[in-house]
């Protein structure tokens, strides 16, 4: 009988130091689990942190465009009406000289026609040549003012089209043409990647981007979140091939609208 009590206690020891080990392996993957989940959500803040900044630099930046674009179209609106004030000059400097030639020439025909003409006919024929030569270096400086007005109107529209282009591009949500980055960072459990492109480089918010290593497409992009030089952009759900996933250093290209 004492055998058998003491097999049955050596029994219900080992059980109880199986559930010990069971036990404690539970709780250590209860511990992983927690520091994982830790891990993710601190990554998760960090991410929604930098999404946030991003956003905020975006707005920023757009403000800075906007002001830009109106100082611009305010600077070529001022250009051309200085352009417009010196051709308006320059047209009332040419018809001075053309009545001070036309007087000239009055007074030589009068001379030729009269050849004991006084030298007081002389003298007027000779200021009003004075008088020509006059205006016409007015005409010489003025021209090269209404030059250099016109070149600073030109200048100022095609900054402000090329604002406005700028502008209808990123509404649009199309990149910048031959754009291209690499994957600086993944987070498989949402799903999302960061880029090394953003906003200087041209990326458009909710523009599309293909992910590549070598010469196989790995998967498509949509971007989300647009700072100065990094973004941050969703997988396409569906376009990354089986067994095939993205990794930090691929590369990242916009293939076209």
């Amino acid at each position: 009988m004492a055998r058998i009590f003491l097999g049955i206690a050596i029994l219900l020891i080992a059980v109880s130091g199986v559930l010990s080990f069971q036990t404690k392996s539970k709780v250590a993957g209860i511990r992983e689990e927690l520091t994982q989940a830790k891990s993710t959500s601190d990554n998760l803040t960090k991410s929604q942190k930098a999404a946030e900044e991003a956003t905020k630099t975006a707005q920023a930046e757009l403000a800075t465009a906007n002001e830009a674009k109106d100082a611009a179209v305010a600077a070529a609106a001022a250009a051309k009406t200085e352009a417009e004030k010196a051709a308006a000059d320059l047209g009332t400097l040419q018809s001075q000289i053309a009545a001070k030639d036309t007087e000239i020439e009055t007074l030589k025909t009068q001379i030729a026609a009269a050849p004991e003409a006084t030298a007081t006919d002389t003298t007027a024929s000779s200021e009003l040549e004075e008088k020509v030569k006059e205006l016409q270096t007015k005409l010489d400086e003025q021209t090269q003012v209404a030059k250099s007005l016109e070149s600073k109107r030109a200048e100022a529209e095609q900054r402000v089209a090329e604002l406005n282009a700028e502008k209808t591009r990123r509404e649009a949500g199309v990149n910048a043409p031959g754009l291209e980055g690499r994957v600086l960072a993944v987070n498989p459990s949402w799903n999302f990647v960061v880029l090394s492109i953003g906003d200087r480089q041209g990326v458009a918010s909710n523009s599309t981007l293909l992910v590549k290593r070598g010469r196989t497409l790995v998967a498509r992009l949509k971007v989300t979140s647009v700072n100065p030089t990094t973004s941050i952009a969703d997988v396409v759900p569906g376009s990354t091939k089986e067994g095939n996933f993205i990794r930090p250093g691929d590369t990242v290209i916009y293939s076209g609208s």
